[in-house]
């Protein structure tokens, strides 16, 4: 093993010392983003739950919009039939009244 001067020891201290201080703040920062991108996941989230259940609604009421045409041709069809059984049994009664 060689010997190590005094100088030089510290040289490669202040080097290692230097490097790690630079790993620290690295690190630092890694985390400061982490704990940013932490938190822009949860908002993701948040927003992503807001647009499904906006989603959902919004499909409630164009299931309803799409609905209400064929009430109201069931209305007409059933008035319609209505109206034609009136007549053919007002038919029936005046004829049955005339003979």
């Amino acid at each position: 093993m060689e010997q190590v001067s005094h100088d030089e020891y510290r040289g490669r201290c202040a080097l290692v010392d230097d490097r790690l201080k630079r790993d620290n703040e690295r690190l630092n920062k890694l985390e400061d983003a982490f704990a940013l991108a932490s938190n822009l996941d949860i908002k993701l989230g948040l927003i992503v739950e807001r647009l499904e259940k906006s989603q959902d609604e919004t499909d409630d009421r164009l299931s309803a919009l799409e609905q209400k045409p064929a009430k109201r041709w069931e209305l007409v069809v059933s008035t319609t039939l209505t109206l034609i059984a009136g007549v053919i049994i007002g038919i029936i009664v005046r004829a049955a009244n005339l003979g």
